[in-house]
């Protein structure tokens, strides 16, 4: 983009000659032979300005990308402080709510893969397998073994 400014201003540069140089012709030929030139130099200008305009475009969309990703990271690390890591009985471990909300919303498990990813999936009953209960993260398709299957008698 800067050798894009840097050529604009060197073809501004010539069209002040050229428009110089009029106060030096003394015929019509003469002004004719300039005015084209100056016209050449005009338009030697347009897809400089094209090219950087397109760039400063991209800069402009890259630069927004790249704040929209700032603040979803942002948003994620004080959204993780509403998690601790929790071990279950047979050892797995999830991310566990701290506390349950004053929505009255109940207290849930995060698939620990999808955490580190940054993306909250919640994990799901998947039934019991012989005495072992277990969760399931939709996102990823992780097993977890969160529990003992207690019969009473």
């Amino acid at each position: 983009m800067l050798s894009s400014i840097a050529s604009a201003f060197a073809v501004l540069k010539q069209a002040s000659d050229v428009l110089q140089s009029f106060q030096n012709a003394k015929t019509e030929m003469e002004i004719h032979q300039k005015t084209t030139e100056l016209y050449g130099i005009i338009s030697s200008i347009y897809p400089e300005l094209i090219s950087t305009q397109e760039a400063h475009a991209a800069a402009k969309s890259r630069i927004a990308e790249l704040e929209g990703e700032i603040a979803r990271q942002k948003d994620w690390e004080a959204e993780k402080q509403r998690y601790t890591l929790h071990q279950h009985p047979l050892g797995a471990l999830t991310y566990r709510l701290k506390e349950a909300q004053p929505d009255g919303a109940p207290v849930y498990d995060l698939c620990t893969n999808c955490y580190q990813e940054g993306i909250k999936s919640i994990l799901q009953y998947a039934g019991a397998s012989g005495f072992v209960v277990r969760h399931q993260c939709p996102r990823c398709h992780t097993e977890f073994l969160t529990g003992k299957v207690h019969f009473q008698a």
